[in-house]
């Protein structure tokens, strides 16, 4: 093959691979979008906030693809680990607490990064 026809050949492999990278990422996108309907209608008092499509995202991915899977452990992890509490209220107020209380554990028990993360400028919360 000479050098013109091996460029052509590797381009349509690489659009080829751009193309399936696309349509994955529709079915994603679905996927995505059915679960988090669902989760609203289930549970409307934590309904949708902002980043839980991050979540379910990693959720799809842990749940190889699986809708019905991924939108159970969903509902777990609101359930179970107060995650709808976080979500929740239109002030966040749970996420508050937590982040108060996780930024006196770190005062409390991890003083050397509390020092180097206010050092640099960071706060925990």
């Amino acid at each position: 093959m000479r050098a013109n026809e091996e460029a052509v050949v590797s381009l349509l492999a690489a659009m080829q691979v751009n193309v399936s990278a696309a349509e994955h990422h529709k079915k994603i996108k679905k996927k995505l979008r059915r679960i988090l309907w669902a989760f609203t209608a289930h549970d409307p008092k934590v309904g949708y906030t902002q980043g839980m499509n991050m979540v379910v995202r990693w959720l799809l991915e842990v749940a190889d693809g699986e809708e019905e899977n991924s939108f159970h452990i969903l509902c777990g992890l609101c359930e179970k680990f107060k995650m709808g509490e976080m979500w929740g209220g239109s002030k966040m107020e749970y996420l508050e607490a937590c982040m108060d209380e996780l930024e006196g554990k770190v005062e409390k028990f991890l003083p050397e990064l509390d020092e180097h993360l206010k050092g640099l400028g960071v706060r925990v919360r």
